[in-house]
Protein backbone atom coordinates (compact mmCIF):
# COMPACT_ATOMS: atom_id res chain seq x y z
CA UNK A 1 0.00 0.00 0.00
CA UNK A 2 1.55 3.33 -0.90
CA UNK A 3 0.64 6.83 0.19
CA UNK A 4 2.18 10.18 0.06
CA UNK A 5 3.17 12.36 2.98
CA UNK A 6 3.05 16.21 2.95
CA UNK A 7 6.26 16.68 1.10
CA UNK A 8 4.58 14.71 -1.90
CA UNK A 9 7.10 11.82 -0.63
CA UNK A 10 5.52 8.10 -1.83
CA UNK A 11 5.84 5.95 1.34
CA UNK A 12 5.84 2.39 1.22
CA UNK A 13 3.98 0.40 4.07
CA UNK A 14 4.68 -3.48 3.89
CA UNK A 15 2.62 -5.82 5.15
CA UNK A 16 3.76 -7.63 8.89
CA UNK A 17 3.23 -10.85 7.01
CA UNK A 18 6.99 -10.47 5.50
CA UNK A 19 9.88 -9.56 6.88
CA UNK A 20 9.63 -8.52 10.56
CA UNK A 21 7.28 -10.87 11.30
CA UNK A 22 8.95 -13.88 9.53
CA UNK A 23 12.42 -13.01 12.16
CA UNK A 24 9.79 -12.77 14.72
CA UNK A 25 7.96 -15.84 14.39
CA UNK A 26 11.42 -17.59 13.46
CA UNK A 27 13.08 -16.68 16.83
CA UNK A 28 10.47 -17.44 18.73
CA UNK A 29 9.95 -20.91 17.39
CA UNK A 30 12.70 -21.98 17.43
CA UNK A 31 13.31 -20.96 21.28
CA UNK A 32 10.11 -22.96 21.63
CA UNK A 33 12.27 -25.91 19.66
CA UNK A 34 15.09 -25.37 21.87
CA UNK A 35 13.17 -25.52 25.29
CA UNK A 36 10.92 -28.56 24.67
CA UNK A 37 14.80 -30.19 23.79
CA UNK A 38 16.10 -28.79 27.06
CA UNK A 39 13.49 -30.16 28.61
CA UNK A 40 14.18 -33.68 27.19
CA UNK A 41 17.56 -33.22 27.40
CA UNK A 42 17.28 -32.56 31.61
CA UNK A 43 14.61 -34.97 32.10
CA UNK A 44 15.04 -38.20 30.37
CA UNK A 45 18.85 -37.87 28.97
CA UNK A 46 17.12 -38.18 25.23
CA UNK A 47 18.94 -36.01 22.44
CA UNK A 48 19.01 -35.84 18.97
CA UNK A 49 21.55 -36.74 16.48
CA UNK A 50 22.95 -33.48 14.33
CA UNK A 51 21.43 -34.99 11.48
CA UNK A 52 17.56 -35.28 12.61
CA UNK A 53 18.08 -31.91 14.24
CA UNK A 54 19.02 -30.44 11.03
CA UNK A 55 16.65 -32.03 9.04
CA UNK A 56 13.99 -30.50 11.84
CA UNK A 57 15.14 -27.29 11.51
CA UNK A 58 15.26 -27.08 7.58
CA UNK A 59 11.82 -28.29 7.77
CA UNK A 60 10.75 -25.63 10.10
CA UNK A 61 12.41 -22.74 8.51
CA UNK A 62 10.49 -24.18 5.41
CA UNK A 63 7.44 -24.42 6.79
CA UNK A 64 8.07 -20.77 8.13
CA UNK A 65 8.68 -18.98 5.10
CA UNK A 66 6.06 -21.23 3.32
CA UNK A 67 3.09 -19.89 5.53
CA UNK A 68 4.02 -16.10 6.03
CA UNK A 69 5.76 -15.55 2.55
CA UNK A 70 4.48 -18.13 0.11
CA UNK A 71 0.79 -18.16 1.01
CA UNK A 72 0.02 -14.58 1.56
CA UNK A 73 1.69 -14.13 -1.73
CA UNK A 74 -0.85 -16.18 -4.21
CA UNK A 75 -3.19 -13.40 -3.40
CA UNK A 76 -7.29 -14.59 -3.87
CA UNK A 77 -5.96 -18.30 -3.92
CA UNK A 78 -5.09 -18.21 -0.20
CA UNK A 79 -7.93 -20.48 0.73
CA UNK A 80 -6.92 -23.14 -1.77
CA UNK A 81 -3.49 -22.85 -0.75
CA UNK A 82 -4.55 -23.05 3.12
CA UNK A 83 -6.73 -26.54 2.02
CA UNK A 84 -4.12 -27.99 0.46
CA UNK A 85 -1.63 -27.58 3.41
CA UNK A 86 -4.15 -28.73 5.59
CA UNK A 87 -4.28 -31.63 3.64
CA UNK A 88 -0.80 -32.46 2.52
CA UNK A 89 0.92 -31.90 6.00
CA UNK A 90 -0.95 -34.83 7.81
CA UNK A 91 -0.65 -37.09 4.59
CA UNK A 92 3.21 -36.36 4.53
CA UNK A 93 3.52 -37.46 8.00
CA UNK A 94 1.31 -40.55 7.24
CA UNK A 95 3.10 -41.89 4.59
CA UNK A 96 6.68 -41.23 6.28
CA UNK A 97 5.29 -43.38 8.72
CA UNK A 98 3.95 -45.73 6.63
CA UNK A 99 7.03 -46.54 4.17
CA UNK A 100 9.48 -46.48 7.80
CA UNK A 101 6.85 -48.27 9.48
CA UNK A 102 9.07 -51.27 10.49
CA UNK A 103 12.41 -48.76 12.09
CA UNK A 104 9.40 -46.73 13.71
CA UNK A 105 7.88 -49.39 15.54
CA UNK A 106 11.10 -50.97 16.82
CA UNK A 107 12.32 -47.69 18.00
CA UNK A 108 8.85 -46.76 19.19
CA UNK A 109 9.21 -49.92 21.58
CA UNK A 110 12.57 -48.72 22.97
CA UNK A 111 11.50 -44.96 23.42
CA UNK A 112 8.74 -46.55 25.13
CA UNK A 113 10.55 -48.79 27.30
CA UNK A 114 12.75 -45.72 28.44
CA UNK A 115 9.83 -44.10 29.86
CA UNK A 116 8.18 -46.52 31.58
CA UNK A 117 11.25 -46.74 33.60
CA UNK A 118 10.56 -43.59 34.89
CA UNK A 119 6.73 -44.32 35.33
CA UNK A 120 8.13 -47.82 37.56
CA UNK A 121 10.55 -46.10 39.41
CA UNK A 122 7.70 -42.83 39.83
CA UNK A 123 4.65 -45.05 40.93
CA UNK A 124 6.18 -48.57 41.83
CA UNK A 125 4.91 -50.71 39.00
CA UNK A 126 6.63 -53.33 37.04
CA UNK A 127 5.28 -52.84 33.58
CA UNK A 128 7.35 -53.75 30.66
CA UNK A 129 7.38 -53.69 27.31
CA UNK A 130 9.24 -57.34 26.16
CA UNK A 131 11.68 -58.12 24.40
CA UNK A 132 14.26 -54.87 23.42
CA UNK A 133 15.95 -54.31 20.26
CA UNK A 134 19.05 -53.00 18.88
CA UNK A 135 16.67 -50.14 17.00
CA UNK A 136 17.69 -46.90 19.09
CA UNK A 137 15.27 -44.25 20.48
CA UNK A 138 15.92 -41.66 18.82
CA UNK A 139 14.16 -42.35 15.36
CA UNK A 140 10.91 -42.30 17.03
CA UNK A 141 11.67 -39.72 19.33
CA UNK A 142 12.55 -37.39 16.13
CA UNK A 143 9.61 -38.26 14.19
CA UNK A 144 7.19 -37.55 16.95
CA UNK A 145 9.09 -34.38 17.37
CA UNK A 146 8.43 -33.37 13.30
CA UNK A 147 5.16 -34.76 13.90
CA UNK A 148 4.22 -32.20 16.94
CA UNK A 149 5.74 -29.33 15.77
CA UNK A 150 5.13 -29.54 12.12
CA UNK A 151 1.65 -29.96 13.03
CA UNK A 152 1.37 -27.20 15.22
CA UNK A 153 2.99 -24.40 12.70
CA UNK A 154 0.37 -25.60 10.93
CA UNK A 155 -2.88 -25.24 12.77
CA UNK A 156 -1.03 -21.78 14.13
CA UNK A 157 -1.25 -20.41 10.60
CA UNK A 158 -4.36 -22.05 9.73
CA UNK A 159 -6.71 -20.98 12.48
CA UNK A 160 -4.45 -17.97 13.28
CA UNK A 161 -3.86 -18.57 16.87
CA UNK A 162 -0.37 -17.81 18.07
CA UNK A 163 -0.89 -19.90 21.56
CA UNK A 164 -1.04 -22.83 19.53
CA UNK A 165 3.02 -23.13 18.76
CA UNK A 166 3.32 -23.49 23.01
CA UNK A 167 1.48 -27.00 22.89
CA UNK A 168 4.71 -28.75 21.82
CA UNK A 169 5.82 -27.75 25.32
CA UNK A 170 3.31 -28.10 27.21
CA UNK A 171 2.95 -31.73 25.96
CA UNK A 172 6.59 -32.34 26.86
CA UNK A 173 6.29 -30.33 30.60
CA UNK A 174 3.20 -32.82 31.23
CA UNK A 175 5.65 -35.72 30.03
CA UNK A 176 8.34 -34.84 32.19
CA UNK A 177 5.86 -33.71 35.61
CA UNK A 178 3.55 -36.95 35.07
CA UNK A 179 6.63 -39.28 36.13
CA UNK A 180 8.02 -36.60 38.46
CA UNK A 181 11.27 -35.87 36.09
CA UNK A 182 13.82 -33.43 37.14
CA UNK A 183 13.66 -30.33 34.76
CA UNK A 184 16.78 -28.22 33.96
CA UNK A 185 16.52 -24.41 34.17
CA UNK A 186 17.52 -23.73 30.88
CA UNK A 187 14.46 -25.39 29.11
CA UNK A 188 12.00 -23.54 31.70
CA UNK A 189 14.12 -20.18 30.96
CA UNK A 190 13.61 -20.47 26.96
CA UNK A 191 10.12 -21.43 27.37
CA UNK A 192 9.39 -18.37 29.48
CA UNK A 193 11.17 -16.35 26.92
CA UNK A 194 9.80 -18.01 23.43
CA UNK A 195 6.09 -18.09 25.33
CA UNK A 196 6.48 -14.09 25.93
CA UNK A 197 7.51 -13.16 22.05
CA UNK A 198 4.71 -15.42 20.84
CA UNK A 199 2.43 -13.36 23.11
CA UNK A 200 4.30 -9.88 22.15
CA UNK A 201 1.12 -8.69 19.68
CA UNK A 202 2.29 -5.39 19.07
CA UNK A 203 5.47 -6.13 16.88
CA UNK A 204 4.18 -9.41 15.66
CA UNK A 205 1.34 -7.74 13.62
CA UNK A 206 3.14 -4.04 13.17
CA UNK A 207 3.27 -2.09 9.48
CA UNK A 208 6.74 -1.16 8.79
CA UNK A 209 7.53 2.15 6.80
CA UNK A 210 9.34 2.73 4.27
CA UNK A 211 10.00 6.05 2.44
CA UNK A 212 12.78 7.03 0.34
CA UNK A 213 14.41 4.02 0.35
CA UNK A 214 14.97 4.25 4.28
CA UNK A 215 13.36 1.64 6.64
CA UNK A 216 11.90 3.29 9.39
CA UNK A 217 11.97 -0.70 11.72
CA UNK A 218 14.07 0.88 14.36
CA UNK A 219 12.00 3.84 15.18
CA UNK A 220 8.82 1.92 15.34
CA UNK A 221 10.12 -0.63 18.04
CA UNK A 222 11.67 2.75 19.77
CA UNK A 223 7.53 3.76 20.00
CA UNK A 224 6.60 0.90 21.11
CA UNK A 225 8.84 0.88 24.14
CA UNK A 226 7.84 4.04 24.85
CA UNK A 227 4.28 3.20 24.78
CA UNK A 228 4.71 0.26 27.55
CA UNK A 229 7.45 2.30 29.35
CA UNK A 230 5.17 5.32 29.81
CA UNK A 231 1.99 3.53 29.90
CA UNK A 232 0.08 4.10 33.91
CA UNK A 233 0.24 1.52 35.64
CA UNK A 234 -2.82 0.08 38.44
CA UNK A 235 -0.57 1.81 40.93
CA UNK A 236 -0.71 5.32 39.75
CA UNK A 237 -4.26 5.51 40.50
CA UNK A 238 -3.93 4.77 43.67
CA UNK A 239 -0.78 7.32 44.50
CA UNK A 240 -2.79 9.66 43.17
CA UNK A 241 -5.56 9.45 45.47
CA UNK A 242 -3.13 8.88 48.73
CA UNK A 243 -2.81 11.81 51.06
CA UNK A 244 0.14 14.23 50.93
CA UNK A 245 2.41 14.09 53.65
CA UNK A 246 2.94 18.31 53.74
Amino acid sequence: MNRKDRRGNKTTYLSGNTGIRLICEAVAVELLFYAMLAIFRSAFGWQLPIRALGKLQVAMLVSLVLFIVGVPATGKYQRVCKVVLEIGYPAALVLFGIFHRRKLTESGKMLFQAYLSYWNKQYGTNYMTGAGTEMRYTYMLAFLLAVVVLLSLMFRYVTGVRLVLLLPDITALSVALLVNARLGWSGIALFFVGTVLVSAAPWMHMDVRVADGRTHVWMQLLSYACLLYTSPSPRDGLLSRMPSSA
